[in-house]
């Protein structure tokens, strides 16, 4: 049996270095993963679905980027999200009530700009 060095990752972390598109498929195996920090990139267009794998997430960061249009639907469901900074991009029809659950100790939604 092979093992899988993406699938036992439990923290990444790309600043400063990253540009274009997050891949669809690139949280597909991250299922280990607990915390995520892709902040003060120029990444552009739609968090990618697969973010809905990340079932370990305690801190997810993807501030200071392009991101627009809406978050994933499953995006509510990461229950053991503790800490979501997601500041400016350029998110649309985000009804940032919905993200809000009790474990959720910090949340920083500031200098989004929101296209309703």
């Amino acid at each position: 049996q092979s093992h899988n060095p993406v699938k036992t990752l439990t923290r990444v972390s790309f600043r400063f270095v990253m540009t274009g598109s997050v891949p669809d498929a690139l949280f597909e195996r991250m299922t280990q993963l607990t915390r995520l920090d892709i902040s003060d990139n120029f990444f552009v267009g739609r968090l990618p679905a697969s973010i809905q794998n990340l079932s370990s997430i305690s801190e997810m960061q993807f501030s200071v980027n392009r991101f627009s249009g809406t978050l994933p639907s499953s995006f509510p469901t990461l229950s053991n999200l503790h800490q979501l900074l997601m500041y400016t991009n350029k998110f649309s029809g985000i009804q940032v009530i919905s993200i809000f659950r009790p474990q959720l100790f910090s949340l920083c939604v500031q200098y989004l700009f929101f296209i309703l």
